[in-house]
């Protein structure tokens, strides 16, 4: 009896160990992002920023930047919901806002304690006003891949190639984003 507990230890360790030094969340936003939507051929780059973009008519709607925070539940993925807003009020002028609500779910190769390729699904919900009553909302979903360089522990870098698919507007999304994030244990 006493072998099989000790043998049943040393077979958990390493994975207790692992889960200890998994950190517990991140904190990062998007630095730069060029975008382009297929079926209405507009490209867009942002410094700093990258969120989602809608095309709307004649008007562009940005709701950028993105910030976003990460938990690991797991040595290997990281859940990361994220915001974008934007708001203009020009001269008294109509109103207009952009707003993204994003949730992606990313899976490391390496872990997320290591420089690492990962793939990424998420989910968005969008709402945007471009004045005059023309308020509307869409989801979208999509993936990505990507590879997280941490130069530190605390610290990491992400190049992300992404695809969304925006439902009511029937628009397809192409983006490459640099991210920077802090992460705590």
């Amino acid at each position: 009896m006493r072998s099989t507990l000790i043998a049943c230890l040393m077979l958990l360790a390493p994975a207790v160990a692992q889960a200890q030094t998994t950190p517990k969340w991140s904190l990062g936003g998007t630095l730069f992002g060029v975008t382009y939507l297929t079926e209405t051929q507009v490209a867009d780059a942002g410094l700093p920023g990258g969120g989602p973009l809608l095309f709307a008519g004649q008007s562009a709607v940005r709701a950028a930047p993105e910030v976003y925070v990460g938990f690991f539940p797991h040595p290997n993925l990281i859940v990361a919901p994220g915001l974008a807003f934007a708001y203009s009020n020009p001269d008294g002028a109509e109103s207009t806002y952009g707003l993204g609500l994003d949730l992606g779910i990313d899976w490391h190769f390496s872990g997320v304690t290591k420089t690492s390729l990962y793939i990424t699904v998420n989910g968005a919900f969008l709402a945007w006003d471009l004045g005059a009553d023309s308020a509307q909302t869409d989801f979208a979903a999509g993936a990505a891949l990507g590879y997280r360089m941490l130069p530190y522990d605390f610290f990491g870098l992400r190049l992300e190639a992404a695809y969304r698919r925006y439902f009511d507007l029937r628009e397809n999304q192409i983006s490459c984003v640099l991210k920077a994030e802090v992460v705590f244990n």
